[in-house]
């Protein structure tokens, strides 16, 4: 004699959905300590308190790594104001130095840098005497278009020296540069104008 066995336990359409409709009604009667609670606000932090501390690169003593903003490092600086007009030494010669970097948010291919020129007080200096000190290393103006891959980056100084004596007191100082655009095809040019009183405390430029 066959026997037939009953199933235990059936699952229909309308019992899973009964099943997932207690699930969300269980889910939504949360405890009334936590239903109590209300949403806090994360204020983001400032960039100086993560950061491991400040870092000066290439004379900018406001410069903060990983923190690229105006009032940090001014960004629209092109000659140092705080390094101003100095008096150098470079090779055994005396001169003068000013430092100067990109005044935009990005670097600049030092390879596709030419016609940077100078001059105080109106009267142009002579390219071929100004000596460009980058990553504590010194090139000739008509080296940088060879310095091929070598980037700029808007946080770091170069100073540009000139031998020679300067005058004591107040200069007008005007220093620019063209150099590739690197966003269209073309150039860009790059240049300010301040006026740096000249101090003698003279700065030895290292380059080793």
């Amino acid at each position: 004699m066959s026997q037939r066995i009953q199933p235990q336990s059936l699952f229909s359409r309308r019992k899973l959905i009964g099943s997932a409709g207690v699930a969300l009604a269980a889910g939504a009667t949360a405890p009334a300590a936590e239903a109590g609670q209300t949403a806090t606000r994360t204020v983001p932090r400032s960039p100086t308190e993560w950061l491991p501390k400040q870092v000066r690169r290439g004379g900018d003593q406001s410069g903060i790594v990983g923190a690229p903003s105006g009032g940090q490092h001014h960004l629209t600086s092109f000659i140092s104001s705080e390094a101003g007009l100095t008096a150098a030494r470079f090779e055994h010669k005396k001169g003068w130095a000013v430092q100067i970097k990109p005044s935009g948010y990005r670097g600049v291919p030092i390879c596709t840098i030419h016609d940077l020129r100078m001059s105080v007080d109106g009267r142009a200096i002579e390219p071929n005497t100004v000596t460009f000190v980058y990553n504590n290393t010194s090139y000739r103006l008509d080296q940088l278009k060879d310095l091929m891959g070598m980037q700029w980056w808007v946080f770091d100084w170069a100073t540009l020296f000139v031998p020679g004596e300067m005058t004591p007191g107040e200069h007008e100082v005007e220093v620019r540069m063209k150099y590739a655009n690197t966003y269209v095809l073309g150039e860009a040019e790059m240049g300010e104008k301040l006026r740096l009183t000249y101090q003698e405390d003279e700065v030895a430029l290292l380059c080793l």
